[in-house]
Order: structure tokens, then C-alpha cells, then sequence
């Protein structure tokens, strides 16, 4: 399945978008280390968190999974957070 990680910073999209193409449990790590990373290089001065939506979800507009960069995840619709 193919998803789509968009960045955040404090909610807003920074501009640039990754596609991969894998299982949603790889996605997920994947979306965490990208935002572990960008906390790290930004010298932890800001709330980072990873947009990840399928494809299709980001053709309709539907709300994702936000991954932040110390491990939570949070339902994009609900905010709740999510056991992974």
C-alpha cells in the first residue's frame, strides 16, 4: 500500500511530502524516525509530528495518523492516541 508522510511543525505542513510504498506497521516506524530526525536536526526547538495518510485518504481529504517524534501516535479524526 502506498502512504503518504507529510511533516509538520506545530501543525503546519513543512513543504515536502514522501511517498513509500510498504505495510502501515512500516509506515508508522518509519513516520516516527523521520520525525525523531527532524526534531533532532532542528535542535529540539519545536513540536514535530508526521502526517501519514494512504493515498486515497489523501485524495479524499480524510484525516490520518499524526506521528510524533517521541513514539505517540494520535488518530488524526478522533485525537485519540493509538496503541501500535
Amino acid at each position: 500500500m502506498k502512504f503518504i508522510l507529510t511533516p509538520k511543525n506545530e501543525g503546519q505542513e513543512l513543504p515536502c511530502r514522501v511517498t513509500v510504498n510498504c505495510c502501515r506497521r512500516e509506515a508508522l516506524k518509519v513516520a516516527s524516525e523521520m520525525a525523531s530526525s527532524l526534531h533532532s536536526a532542528l535542535l529540539l526547538q519545536c513540536e514535530i509530528s508526521v502526517h501519514i495518510q494512504t493515498v486515497s485518504e489523501g485524495l479524499r481529504g480524510d484525516d490520518g495518523i499524526l506521528a510524533w517524534h517521541d513514539g505517540r501516535f494520535v488518530n488524526g479524526k478522533t485525537g485519540n492516541f493509538l496503541e501500535i
